[in-house]
């Protein structure tokens, strides 16, 4: 688990070679036109903001002793510009706090999609009722049960009305987010990567309202699409 000093994570910067970084799949998949664009950027003024990473000696076989957490772009873009090493901030966190640390920060990008809204907010609360058991719609301490409407239980505040905050929506929106993140098929959402409906909320609730096998069969439709 990551050191705690003061409600925030204690981290260290550290300059670590890229060969020595595992990425491992991504909630996100790497937009490569941003990544080149990004790149370019870096290469002018350098790196702003460190990647951040967890140690993971045995991965690889000891060949990736650092594990990706966060800035996946920024890391395809000092892979683009051929960079031997990059700064991040060493962060002591097991799988489940990284992921959440992964979340946290491209739930609060100006950047996302509709759909990567939808799967990132969606992916924070499984994240959070694994760590910290299901939330209890009252409010309160989590409790093992499930519910359907999607409140979030924070120490002080309701996550759910940090998320409408911080994304600039209200409830019924977080509540159609969530249905598109709970419904929508991992096929379909992957096949609707890079087209209009992407962005578009009141199309993918559409779709995350269709039976399973209709949805499937609008992704094979979409994939084979000339």
């Amino acid at each position: 688990h990551p050191r705690i000093r003061g409600g925030r994570i204690v981290a260290t910067l550290k300059s670590i070679p890229l060969s020595q970084i595992h990425v491992g799949e991504r909630l996100r998949p790497i937009d490569e036109e941003f990544a080149e664009a990004l790149a370019a950027n870096m290469a002018e003024v350098g790196l702003l903001k460190p990647i951040t990473v967890r140690a993971t000696p045995a991965a690889n076989g000891g060949k990736t002793p650092w594990t990706l957490v966060a800035g996946g772009h920024r890391h395809r873009g000092a892979e683009i510009n051929e960079w031997a090493e990059i700064e991040a901030l060493v962060v002591e966190a097991g799988p489940i706090d990284a992921q959440l640390m992964e979340v946290s920060e491209n739930i609060y990008s100006n950047t996302l999609t509709k759909l990567d809204r939808a799967v990132f907010v969606l992916k924070f609360r499984e994240m959070w009722e694994e760590k910290h058991g299901k939330i209890d719609p009252k409010g309160g301490r989590p409790k093992k049960q499930a519910n359907d409407w999607p409140v979030f239980v924070a120490p002080g505040k309701e996550l759910s009305e940090r998320l409408q905050e911080r994304l600039g929506f209200g409830k019924s929106t977080l509540k159609y987010v969530t249905a598109i993140g709970q419904k929508l098929h991992p096929a379909l959402r992957t096949a609707l990567r890079g087209t209009p409906y992407e962005d578009d909320q009141k199309q993918l609730l559409k779709l995350a309202s269709m039976p399973d096998a209709e949805q499937a069969g609008i992704a094979a439709a979409l994939k084979f699409e000339p």
